[in-house]
């Protein structure tokens, strides 16, 4: 799979998506702006992905685990990282990373677009709130 295949079943399902400078894919997806990368060393392994900041006075760095923790359970594919953290705020990513050709994609793209979105959602509910 490639970065255009990839392009192009996102506008076919109405998104718009542009290549940035790191070479990933970005796009809106309910509000939100979502990224998909391709493994280089791999062109079947996709990530979908979208970053969430939580200040530190709002969660301690025990209750962004758990909750990203749950979510993994709760929710198929989803991966939540604590990718860095300082004294102001914790910066986490919500992923589904999963082995893909284009025709799974073409048919399972919402479904995965909604996944994110919706760990999302609930994780900053859970630790903005």
């Amino acid at each position: 799979m490639t970065t255009e295949e990839l392009q192009k079943i996102l506008q076919t399902e109405g998104y718009i998506a542009h290549v940035d400078d790191d070479g990933d894919l970005t796009f809106k997806a309910q509000g939100r702006t979502l990224y998909m990368t391709l493994s280089e060393d791999d062109p079947t392994y996709l990530r979908i992905f979208t970053d969430l900041t939580v200040p530190a006075d709002k969660a301690d760095e025990l209750a962004v685990l758990r909750e990203g923790n749950r979510l993994e359970c709760k929710l198929k594919c989803v991966k939540c990282m604590l990718l860095d953290q300082d004294e102001e705020r914790y910066f986490i990513r919500v992923a589904i990373e999963c082995f893909s050709d284009t025709e799974i994609l073409e048919e399972e793209i919402t479904r995965y677009i909604d996944i994110v979105c919706a760990a999302h959602f609930e994780l900053g509910q859970t630790l903005l709130m």
